[in-house]
């Protein structure tokens, strides 16, 4: 490394930041990941309660609204092999992108290196 540039893993997070294709690829899995959680909470019956009040001819009434909504049957394992499948093709579509990047910048920083033998 040259005098007075930034350290390795400094470069290495200069690297992986700027980069927008891996930016992309971060937000396909973190959407990936979003998608697996929103079809695990769908394995389990959702049960939502609506209370409410109401004034008629002078008395105060009271209600409380049940819903129940079951899950599809076999506990949604389709849809949640899928969401797992693609989390798992998107991370390992980053960890591509990410070992791709750092291979260019050690390659550039080799280079930069045997410029600056030449040139001593």
């Amino acid at each position: 490394v040259l005098q007075g540039d930034p350290q390795p893993p400094e470069l290495q997070r200069v690297a992986l930041q700027n980069r927008l294709d891996l930016r992309a690829a971060l937000a396909r899995r973190d959407a990936a990941e979003a998608a697996l959680r929103v079809e695990l909470a769908r394995q389990w019956p959702e049960l939502t309660l609506s209370p409410g009040f109401a004034w008629d001819q002078g008395d105060r009434v009271w209600s409380l609204g049940l819903g129940l909504v079951l899950p599809p049957g076999g506990r949604n394992r389709a849809a949640i092999d899928a969401a797992l499948a693609q989390r798992e093709f998107q991370a390992r579509r980053v960890e591509a992108l990410q070992a791709a990047a750092l291979a260019r910048l050690d390659a550039a920083r080799d280079a930069l290196a045997a410029a600056d033998a030449l040139r001593h």
